[in-house]
């Protein structure tokens, strides 16, 4: 990684990490898919440092991590219901039907 990165950068390379789609990984944080989507795509420029905490939490990393040079590995416990979302299943296999 280079030496200059934005918070946006991180949050998707944290997320590419996950496996997660936006969508999924903001039901995991318990915030609005809409401002998540605009945190990761630098849209939403200030952010406060409660947010930040969330979303190091919500990785399971702390927020020194979050902002450390080197990427943190992470460790997300996924909800069942979130796990077996449609967009985490390949093409042919079959899902359960409920």
């Amino acid at each position: 990684m280079n030496d200059l990165w934005t918070i946006s950068d991180r949050l998707k390379q944290l997320r590419a990490l996950s496996g997660l789609t936006q969508e999924e990984f903001s039901e995991y944080a318990k915030m609005s898919y809409k401002f998540y989507q605009q945190v990761e795509s630098g849209r939403k420029k200030l952010i406060r440092i409660d947010t930040l905490q969330r979303l190091a939490s919500a990785y399971g990393i702390e927020l020194w991590e979050f902002f450390h040079p080197d990427i943190p590995e992470i460790s997300l416990r996924i909800p069942k219901q979130i796990n077996s979302s449609p967009h985490n299943h390949r093409r042919g296999e079959k899902r359960d039907s409920a």
